[in-house]
Formats: structure tokens, sequence, C-alpha cells
């Protein structure tokens, strides 16, 4: 419950501070890794899932995904996770299509998952798998 709340919060702070500074410096900024396997080991859930449902409160959604494939973390059938929701001068935002299928790269408790465009786009599927063997 905590993170969530850590999760709007700083988010929060990030839109206001991006909302103060000119429309030139407002780009997103994410973070990088030394490598891939880095990236897998920074992060706690890694699934291929299939979009169940999604619900946007205030500029942070929360998607409900069937679980097709575990590729890392402990996770049950399905799995909800928490993660900006798009549009204008967002950082971050992540739009999901019910049915869409997509690989997750999330952190944070099994229970309480979250993610953003950066986590999604910074590696590709075949380079996650392959520091996954």
């Amino acid at each position: 419950m905590i993170r969530p709340l850590l999760f709007a919060l700083s988010f929060g702070l990030a839109a206001q501070a991006l909302l103060a500074a000119p429309a030139s410096a407002q780009n997103c900024s994410c973070t990088t890794y030394q490598s891939a396997q880095q990236f897998v080991q920074f992060n706690d859930a890694i699934f291929k899932g299939k979009v169940v449902s999604s619900k946007d409160e205030h500029g942070i959604a929360t998607t409900n995904f069937q679980v097709l494939e575990k590729l890392k973390g402990e996770l049950g059938a399905q799995a909800a996770v928490t993660h900006p929701a798009p549009g204008p001068g967002k950082c971050g935002g992540v739009a999901f299509k019910p049915g869409q299928t997509v690989l997750i790269v999330a952190q944070g408790q099994m229970e309480d998952l979250g993610t953003t465009s950066c986590q999604i786009n910074a590696y590709g599927e075949a380079e996650i798998r392959a520091v996954l063997r």
C-alpha cells in the first residue's frame, strides 16, 4: 500500500516540476543500464501478459493482465500493474489495449507491481530472454 502512495507522490512531484519547466525542457529522461543483465537484475517481475482490463484514476492507471508466461518473479495467473497513464506532458505513460499481449517488466512486490514506458522499452524481448537463459 505504501508503494502506490510513494509512486503517486513522486509522479505528482515530477509532473509539477515538468509543468513549471519551459516547454522545451519537458522531455522524458529514462534511467539507463550498463547492460541487459543489469536491467533484468534491477526489475522484480518479467512476464508475457494479455491485457484483461485497465482503469485510470487521476493519471495513474492499473492494468490487469492474464499471465501467459512467467520469466522472472513469483506471479500468479493474473497480475495487476500500476503505471502512469499516457497524456500530454506526461513522462513514462503507457497505454494498454484490452486483448493486447505484451512483455511486462516491473518493480515491486508481486502484489504491488509498477512499471513505466522506460522499463517496457529499455530492452527488447530477445535481449531479456537471452539474459534469463
